[in-house]
């Protein structure tokens, strides 16, 4: 007896296209057509997903219920499983690949266009997989999904970081690094990622920030520098700590050396010595933190600085200077421009530099404080926009007063 078997055949229907004025005609071609679907790839994966709802449907209705999902959707439903894939075909990713094109083509021009029907469904997509992916954020800026910030001490600045966020607000990148380019790099999602830790924790229970905690060390020609890093909520306001230690690699650490890094703890305290003439004599440094780097020293080795490198001292720092010549040890100095504080102590080899920067009790009070951390000295940054050592108008009235420890 003779057994005959049949073939069956699938219908594939053609890849679902873009609307014809969706880029009103530059679109390239997709590509070649979709190849006819595998019967035997389709049998075995629809057996092996028959417990999904779809995976029972005849594969014409199956392609008649997603030609009407929008596009976006249809993409969305290939990365469930491979029946989905097979069935609505791997071309349809090459119009991702157009949508990119046209994105980043549109970017670059700085133009008015008239392809946001195409940007927008690219948006629309990654929208669906940012909302079902709580690890991956969003970016509009750049349209990439980017993951989880590394910590600052593994997080390294690229060219989308000034692309991607505003570049008033960035990163905090000011401390010494090695040669190897390992830092520390702090970053606006790292302080909201504690207040968001803080308010799903009880009250009665102190939060971990161990993304924040942490150091690393730099070797000088003459000395060895560290950083170590911590995290807490000092009252209401979160307060992050520094602690910068210096120690000699010969007998005697020479403050010199320091000076000459230059060495900062915020964009407004830094032991710069040069002198932006672009300013007219306004672009000159203050004296308060040179000041307290070489008060920590014996008065044989404090190194001679001249006063008319620094701009004159206000009133403020006048009386930490006279405080500290008085004889008080332990002083913390405040700065003026941003919510840091310092101090500094020096014994034998070893000089400590202790820094506190406070982003105050909500996500709002940080975001509005943060551009103030942020370094902004450039040649095509506008006097308005700098902020860093050589320029900048005191904001006492701006700034809450914070305790530290």
């Amino acid at each position: 007896m003779s057994e005959t078997s049949s073939t069956i055949t699938y219908s594939t229907g053609s890849p679902p296209a873009a609307p014809s004025d969706c880029c009103r005609g530059i679109c390239r071609p997709i590509g070649k057509p979709m190849k006819a679907l595998d019967e035997a790839f389709l049998i075995s994966t629809a057996n092996q997903d028959n417990s999904m709802l779809f995976g029972k449907l005849p594969i014409e209705l199956f392609q008649d219920i997603t030609s009407y999902l929008p596009i976006e959707s249809q993409l969305c439903l290939t990365l469930t499983c491979k029946l989905a894939l097979g069935i609505i075909g791997k071309s349809t990713w090459l119009l991702v690949r157009e949508w990119r094109r046209i994105g980043l083509w549109v970017s670059n021009t700085f133009r008015e266009h008239p392809w946001e029907p195409v940007i927008d469904k690219l948006i629309l997509f990654l929208e669906i997989i940012s909302r079902d992916t709580p690890s991956l954020q969003l970016c509009y800026v750049c349209r990439i999904l980017h993951g989880q910030i590394p910590p600052p001490f593994e997080f390294i600045a690229s060219k989308h970081t000034w692309a991607c966020w505003d570049w008033r607000k960035a990163v905090i990148d000011i401390f010494p690094r090695t040669p190897e380019g390992k830092g520390y790099i702090l970053a606006l999602p790292h302080i909201e990622r504690c207040f968001q830790l803080a308010g799903d924790l009880n009250n009665d229970k102190a939060p971990n920030f161990d993304w924040l905690d942490g150091s690393y060390n730099a070797s000088f020609p003459k000395f060895e520098y560290s950083l170590a890093s911590s995290a807490s909520f000092i009252g209401r306001n979160l307060v992050l700590r520094h602690e910068h230690l210096f120690s000699s690699t010969s007998d005697a650490l020479n403050p010199s050396d320091i000076l000459a890094m230059p060495f900062r703890i915020c964009p407004h305290q830094s032991t710069a010595q040069d002198y932006r003439r672009a300013f007219d004599g306004v672009g000159r440094n203050r004296r308060l933190f040179t000041f307290t780097i070489t008060s920590a020293f014996p008065a044989g080795q404090r190194p001679k600085v001249k006063s008319t490198t620094f701009r004159p001292c206000t009133s403020s720092e006048n009386n930490h200077i006279r405080a500290v010549r008085g004889g008080m040890v332990d002083v913390v100095f405040k700065c003026q421009l941003c919510p840091t504080k310092w101090m500094v102590e020096g014994e034998g080899p070893e000089l400590l530099v202790t820094a506190w920067h406070c982003f105050y009790e909500n996500v709002v009070s940080a975001s509005k404080v943060w551009p103030w951390f942020v370094r902004r000295d450039c040649e095509w940054v506008s006097i308005s926009t700098m902020n860093c050592e050589y320029i900048g108008e005191p904001r006492d009235e701006d700034m809450r007063p914070f305790q530290v420890q």
